[in-house]
C-alpha cells in the first residue's frame, strides 16, 4: 500500500484498519522462516506484510518489510563469510 494511502486514511477516524489492507489472505507468524517470508513478499507483491498471532484471531502484531528482510539476510550472510574467512 503507497504511503499517501496510509496518510490520507489517517485523517478518517470511523474507518477500521482492516479496511486498508490489500493482502489480506497474506501474512507471517513471528515463527516463519527467512525463506518463506521471502517466498510471501514474491507471491503478493508487496513491500510490507503484517506479522499476525498464530491463534485464530490473527491479530495484527507488527509488520515487516521486504527490503529490512533482504538487508538483515545480507547483513548476516556478510558477517558469516567474515568469519568463515578469518579463520
Amino acid at each position: 500500500m503507497p504511503a499517501a494511502t496510509l496518510h490520507s486514511a489517517a485523517n478518517r477516524d470511523d474507518e477500521p484498519i482492516g479496511s486498508l489492507a490489500q493482502q489480506q489472505d497474506e501474512c507471517l507468524l513471528p515463527t516463519t522462516s527467512v525463506r518463506e517470508i521471502l517466498k510471501a513478499f514474491e507471491r503478493s507483491e508487496a513491500d510490507v506484510l503484517a506479522v499476525v498471532d498464530p491463534g485464530d484471531s490473527r491479530t495484527a502484531i507488527g509488520t515487516l518489510s521486504e527490503s529490512h528482510v533482504l538487508r538483515t539476510y545480507g547483513e548476516e550472510l556478510e558477517r558469516r563469510n567474515q568469519e568463515m574467512f578469518s579463520r
